[in-house]
């Protein structure tokens, strides 16, 4: 009995470049970035309130300190999402 084998390598189909996850990161004072963490394995990240309102706490400090303007926040038990932007550019050219 013969096997066919259906796998095709990667790197024939897609360019090197093309392959690549992402480009550098932009930055730039208020400039929006969408923020998201989550779970390994989609396990929660948020357990209990007090692991909520400890997240927030933490948020809100950093909005406090005048580092990040937050937009927008969504908290779900297995990950966060977030709308925020740097008060100042931590980038460096």
């Amino acid at each position: 009995m013969t096997r066919c084998s259906a796998v095709i390598s990667v790197r024939w189909i897609i360019p090197y470049p093309a392959a690549m996850p992402r480009g550098a990161r932009l930055d730039a004072p208020l400039m929006l970035h969408h923020v998201i963490d989550r779970g390994i394995e989609r396990r929660p990240i948020f357990v209990t309130d007090d692991d909520r309102r400890d997240f927030l706490g933490r948020l809100a400090a950093l909005v406090g300190a005048d580092h990040i303007a937050v937009y927008a926040w969504a908290l779900m038990p297995n990950h966060f999402l977030c709308a925020a932007a740097h008060k100042k550019c931590y980038v460096e050219h």
